[in-house]
């Protein structure tokens, strides 16, 4: 096993620290970017230069998005990789949130390239205090469970950590799919000008039995999302 890990957040992100101490007693690279790239979605550099720095021989620095971080860790330095971890991001990635955010995408783009991969979240409510290590000790439990389980060609792992405050209700990966429902959204206009974008994400709507549904009563949500 050989693992590249990966986030949005950036490369001294709490959460991708806490997946390097987890993941020490096996062959793993860290492939982050070097300042933070959160909800960027799946957006690629194609038209300017990417800088590329080397810390070390396992860590790297890239100046671009998750998904350039999974195309150079993956086509250029590090061809043997066998799994993509991306995380553990600063709050939840549920649902429709999918689409825009830079962890899920840096997933998805490694199962572009032939790669098993984990898209890992917290969700986090104002105020909370997170153990972003025993989040990373949870998580590992949890890779290894899923990392030889039967899942459909071309899909990764999405998975999201509940707010832990009131102790873990435990984890649902039994046909837990993404909620479709949208993040309800608002803007201030003034001047025929629109600001203040205004999620309120705790109110959501939620189908019964989906991601939203299962992270919000307290449980890990394990998805499994189709490339």
């Amino acid at each position: 096993m050989f693992v590249l890990l990966t986030n949005d957040d950036g490369y001294d992100a709490v959460g991708l620290n806490a997946l390097r101490e987890v993941f020490s007693d096996v062959r793993m690279v860290v492939v982050a970017p070097a300042t933070e790239q959160s909800e960027c979605g799946h957006r690629v550099t194609t038209k300017t230069k990417i800088q590329l720095e080397k810390v070390d021989e396992n860590n790297y620095k890239v100046h671009g998005t998750p998904a350039d971080c999974v195309r150079i860790g993956l086509t250029q330095l590090f061809p043997d990789v066998t799994h993509v971890v991306s995380g553990i991001n600063f709050g939840a990635n549920l649902g429709a949130d999918q689409y825009i955010s830079g962890t899920v995408a840096a997933a998805r783009e490694a199962v572009f390239l032939g790669k098993e991969s984990f898209a890992v979240s917290q969700y986090f409510i104002r105020g909370m205090k997170v153990d972003w290590k025993e989040d990373a000790i949870i998580f590992r439990k949890l890779f290894e469970d899923l990392k030889d389980k039967d899942k459909p060609e071309n899909s990764f792992y999405n998975i999201n950590f509940p707010c832990l405050e009131n102790g873990l209700k435990g984890v649902d990966w039994e046909d837990c799919k993404p909620d479709t429902s949208p993040l309800p959204v608002s803007y201030a206009i003034e001047d025929q000008q629109f600001y203040k974008y205004n999620g309120v994400f705790a109110s959501r709507k939620k189908t019964k039995g989906s991601d939203v549904d299962v992270c919000f009563s307290g449980k890990i949500s394990v998805s499994i999302i189709q490339t």
